[in-house]
């Protein structure tokens, strides 16, 4: 009797999987231009299980549809956004959005607000310059200024590890050299270094 029934249910579970594969090989190609089309990524985002990897990879595939893709982007942001603290998350992100586009500047504003101006080690920010890049960075100003708040706090009694090393080896390449000369000056006047 078990026998029977597990070779029954076998059968049920093959003719299952035929009919199944029937459908998929008889619509198959329905279903590949479904997938290659845009009703599908907004079919998706409706339904609120897209991933910004899964807009990222499309964004990058499909040139002539970006501007439908970044619409779901920024459908997408406002609840992912407050999430993600990572700064690599985020500049990856940014990386795959076009430059200029609404989608872009949401993520630049978080980046802002939630990692420039919360970052108080000066390895990280020089990091993310070296990352996106300076010239072209829509960051540069606001890394430069909190570059500047991270001097400004440094005293001769609390004096973080990165400023010995900023002093003893990349004084002239610092960013904001203006604002290492004004605190080298201090701290000589504090500790009456003339």
């Amino acid at each position: 009797m078990l026998v029977f029934l597990f070779i029954n249910s076998s059968i049920r579970s093959e003719k299952m999987a035929s009919k199944e594969l029937v459908e998929l090989l008889r619509h198959y190609d329905e279903l590949e231009g479904y997938y290659c089309s845009m009703d599908a990524y907004e079919e998706v985002a409706a339904n609120q299980v897209v991933s910004w990897a899964w807009l990222a990879r499309k964004w990058q595939w499909h040139r002539q549809e970006r501007e439908r893709i970044e619409a779901l982007m920024i459908d997408v942001l406002p609840s992912l956004l407050p999430r993600i603290t990572s700064c690599y998350e985020l500049l990856t992100m940014w990386l795959t959005t076009s430059p200029g586009s609404t989608a872009q500047r949401m993520i630049e504003d978080r980046i802002a607000q939630e990692v420039i101006a919360t970052t108080t080690n000066w390895f990280d920010l020089e990091a993310l310059l070296a990352w996106v890049g300076q010239s072209s960075s829509p960051f540069v100003e606001q890394v430069k200024a909190q570059m500047r708040v991270l001097l400004f706090e440094i005293t001769s009694e609390e004096c973080p590890v990165w400023f010995s090393f900023l002093l003893c080896n990349i004084p002239r390449a610092c960013i904001v050299l203006d604002a290492l000369n004004s605190k080298v000056q201090e701290l000589k006047a504090e500790l009456r270094l003339g």
